[in-house]
């Protein structure tokens, strides 16, 4: 019987795969590297030299924050396939090691948000609206080949 607490865990890490897939089911065409498309999007759209280079910064910062995602979710794949091997493994061991990603997956979620706020921070509205689908399919593409995918699987729209 699985008690509230279980399930409330489990809602929790269907959340946490959850999001990246929609968004990944959401992108737009991809293009070979998004994050250099952001970044001529930005020396296209933005005229100011100082908000053009914090912008940057930004793009830079997140394509960091994404590697180091990357590398969790490798790190939490080995974690959880070696657990499952052990048959003698304790349920609070898969409890621990998911209760730890998830703190983890949590402050890199939040230094991601921090550098979307410090790009988009810079950006006027009008210069925005023209980044901010590059942006998404910097976002999308991360998200994909974070659950291991390369292209959403269905039509937009």
């Amino acid at each position: 019987m699985k008690t509230p607490v279980s399930i409330a865990r489990a809602a929790v890490v269907a959340a946490t795969l959850a999001v990246p897939l929609a968004l990944s089911c959401a992108s737009a065409p991809e293009s070979a590297d998004p994050a250099a498309s952001l970044r001529a999007e930005i020396a296209e759209v933005v005229s100011d030299p100082a908000r053009s280079a914090a912008m940057l910064k930004a793009v830079g910062e997140m394509e960091a924050i994404t590697a180091e995602f990357d590398a969790l979710i490798a790190e939490e794949h080995g974690a959880l396939v070696a657990l499952v091997r052990d048959y003698q493994a304790p349920r609070a061991e898969f409890e621990a090691s998911l209760a730890a990603f998830n703190d983890r997956h949590e402050a890199i979620a939040r230094r991601f948000l921090a550098a979307h706020a410090a790009l988009k921070a810079q950006a006027s509205a009008a210069e925005w609206e023209r980044l901010r689908k590059a942006e998404m399919a910097m976002v999308a593409s991360a998200s994909g080949r974070a659950l291991g995918g390369t292209k959403p699987a269905g039509k937009e729209g």
